[in-house]
């Protein structure tokens, strides 16, 4: 594993944690706006499922336009699967 494998990693694994906590704080929140809702989403699902488009990505070599374009696709399917 690279060295920036594993800070992306670290990155990602704070940014679940930080959805865990908000998600924990405004569970019973019934003023939560659709962007918050979005946010805590952005933050959890969305990101382990980019994290590992980038991971595979940076591991099997790719070019940085197509690292991002894996991590994006990751991105935005975690947020269609969550939101389902």
């Amino acid at each position: 594993m690279t060295p920036g494998v594993s800070r992306a990693i670290a990155r990602a694994t704070r940014d679940v944690c930080t959805g865990e906590i908000i998600q924990t704080q405004r569970r019973f929140d019934l003023h939560l706006a659709v962007e918050e809702y979005f946010r805590i989403i952005e933050l959890k699902t969305a990101t382990l499922f980019a994290i590992r488009g980038r991971t595979r990505a940076k591991l099997n070599n790719a070019p940085a336009p197509q690292v991002e374009a894996l991590a994006n696709f990751g991105r935005h399917l975690g947020a269609a699967y969550q939101d389902l």
